[in-house]
């Protein structure tokens, strides 16, 4: 869940996901690697902003997954924040009552240009390859439109190949 200025309009619909059984894991508020990744308290303020926004639609408390923009693995974070500061984020989540989650296939869609919903199918059939567990990075926003579009022949493909979809909780336990 990202909640910056230019989607503030579409928060209302997080309520309509959470009563809908979809799951509701925090992202950032800012999106901005150079502000969030200075420092691990920079990190956690802007997820305390990102509650704030959204907790009109959505019991905050209830939260207890998050994504780290850019991944845990990310080496952009370096730059703003040192060498230590992802290692440091990583050890602070369970402490503060939150499990990080990553992802194991990404479409792509957000990589440069704008991809057709066909390649967007493709990256997607690609980098699931073998694998038997899937979380696959996707994006929605104005740039990422054809995301949408590809996504019924994705679940399709995924249901064809005998996957079920299930919450992130089902599979990893919060802390």
């Amino acid at each position: 869940m990202v909640a910056t200025g230019y989607n503030e309009k579409y928060l209302p619909l997080i309520a309509d996901a959470a009563a809908a059984g979809h799951q509701i894991a925090l992202h950032s508020a800012s999106h901005e690697y150079s502000d969030i990744y200075q420092s691990a308290d920079a990190y956690w303020q802007d997820i305390t902003l990102l509650k704030e926004r959204i907790s009109p639609y959505v019991n905050t408390a209830s939260l207890h997954y998050l994504r780290f923009p850019g991944g845990s693995t990310n080496t952009v974070s370096r730059r703003y924040g040192g060498r230590g500061v992802m290692a440091e984020l990583k050890q602070q989540c369970a402490e503060k009552g939150y499990a990080y989650v990553d992802w194991n296939v990404c479409a792509e869609d957000a990589v440069g240009g704008k991809p057709s919903a066909g390649t967007i199918y493709r990256n997607v059939v690609r980098e699931t390859g073998e694998q038997t567990q899937c979380i696959v990075l996707m994006h929605d926003s104005a740039t990422t439109r054809t995301t949408a579009e590809a996504l019924p022949d994705i679940i399709q493909w995924y249901r064809d190949q005998g996957f079920t979809f299930c919450r992130v909780e089902q599979v990893f336990p919060a802390p």
